[in-house]
């Protein structure tokens, strides 16, 4: 039982080991994905006229 405990932190620190230096790159893919996103969506949107009895008033 003592050796499934000790494989658990020793897991860990490998995957922070290779997630430390990819972490920026992530971050930058995720400001990416969400400026692209933005990007789609607001080029669909369409200002809508107003009736022209509101417009005047």
């Amino acid at each position: 039982m003592q050796q499934d405990r000790a494989a658990g932190p020793r897991a860990t620190r490998a995957a922070l080991t290779w997630f430390a230096p990819v972490q920026p790159l992530l971050a930058g893919a995720g400001l990416a994905l969400t400026a692209a996103a933005l990007l789609v969506r607001l080029r669909g949107q369409v200002a809508c006229p107003l009736p022209a009895a509101v417009a005047r008033g």
